[in-house]
């Protein structure tokens, strides 16, 4: 394999992958599972089987740690896929066992072999519960960390995009807008344009000003396509109804159209895009031409979020030396030895020691490594 690589994780993954089959040519389109039916019915052109002899070619069960170590079984694998690879796009479900738990094992695997590695991480629904969303903001944290550009769609948020529509439908529609934009994504540097990026570009864009981020998507058909196409973009339920565009540090803007897709289409995009944005945000864009979008126009941003530079570890915290003596006259304690009070004690961070470099552990977005009294400030009386 070589140039750009797309892999699925999971049933949800793969059903992503599954509809790029047939719609664009020449990545290497993977399937990563557990699911051994799952797989075998996967149209993409790799299949890899990860933990058949600890699912005995079913799911997980929902366990983080049998899809972790799965992944990791394979371990040799999965390095060897990616090999060849400038870009890998990775598309996992959060909230279950094999997407959070092969997910962060991928992406590293992809990253030390030396790709630029996009993953595209969905959240569970809401009424999946909890658990799952614990889950998911576990895997979500090891991501941030791995990843070069790490793009976060809430399935809520998607199911609004999408409309109201039956289980099946919402699901479809889901999958379909997220093979959109990863196509989308590989167009941009694949096909000719007036604005064309190459690999190269892309690579830059998404190291240098990648982060965290958040997918935007807009359609427009006829005469009216640009106008409808900016509306839904810009002011959509993936966006926040426009807060991400402008609170963004970093747009990554893909515009595609077919051979009738003006120069003045394409302005009138930009125009809009950067009447949103804020002034100093960094804004990279480029064109596609397909010829199956005749008349019709599409346009996908990436926004990010710029990775905050590495802090420095706070110092040990210094215990105060007390300010007056405490008379004792119990065993081992000696008359007039000193003692600092408990409210004298330096409650500062703590130095992590040899847990430096170790991923936080995140539950409903708090660093539970923070000790309580820090994470809800209080204060500690004698």
């Amino acid at each position: 394999m070589s140039g750009i690589c797309i892999v699925g994780i999971g049933n949800g993954g793969c059903k992503v992958v599954d509809r790029l089959a047939g719609a664009i040519g020449g990545p290497s389109l993977v399937a990563i599972n557990t699911d051994a039916r799952a797989l075998s019915a996967s149209r993409a052109t790799t299949k890899i089987q990860i933990g058949a002899n600890r699912t005995d070619g079913l799911g997980t069960g929902g366990d983080v740690d049998i899809g972790k170590r799965s992944a990791e079984d394979e371990g040799s694998v999965i390095k060897n896929l990616f090999s060849d690879v400038n870009l890998a796009m990775i598309v996992a479900c959060l909230g279950g066992g094999t997407g959070s738990g092969s997910a962060p094992v991928v992406v590293k695997a992809a990253r030390e072999a030396g790709a630029t590695t996009l993953c595209l991480a969905m959240l569970p629904f809401k009424f999946e519960g909890n658990d799952q969303r614990e889950q998911a903001d576990h895997a979500l944290a090891q991501l941030r960390g791995l990843a070069h550009v790490l793009i976060v769609v809430p399935n809520d948020r998607l199911s609004e995009l999408v409309g109201d529509r039956s289980v099946a439908e919402t699901f479809d529609g889901v999958n379909e807008v997220l093979a959109s934009a990863v196509g989308g994504i590989f167009k941009l540097i694949t096909q000719p344009g007036y604005l064309a990026l190459d690999l190269a570009n892309l690579e830059k864009a998404l190291q240098e000003t990648g982060g965290v981020g958040t997918l935007a998507y807009g359609e427009g058909t006829g005469p009216e396509r640009v106008r409808k196409t900016v509306e839904s973009l810009l002011v959509g339920p993936l966006v926040e109804g426009g807060r991400v565009i402008a609170d963004a540090r970093s747009l990554l803007v893909s515009i595609m159209g077919g051979p009738d897709l003006g120069l003045k289409d394409v302005g009138d995009v930009m125009k809009a895009v950067e009447a949103k944005a804020r002034q100093d945000c960094h804004i990279v864009m480029g064109t596609a031409i397909d010829d199956a979008l005749r008349d019709k126009l599409s346009v996908i941003i990436v926004a990010s979020e710029e990775k905050p530079e590495a802090s420095e570890e706070p110092e040990p915290p210094q215990i105060p030396e007390a300010t007056h003596a405490v008379e004792k006259t119990g065993r081992g304690k000696k008359k007039g030895q000193t003692r600092p009070e408990q409210g004298q004690l330096g409650l500062g961070p703590a130095d992590k020691g040899r847990f430096k470099g170790v991923d936080p552990t995140i539950l409903d977005g708090e660093d539970l490594d923070i000790p309580t009294y820090l994470r809800r400030r209080l204060n500690v009386e004698r």
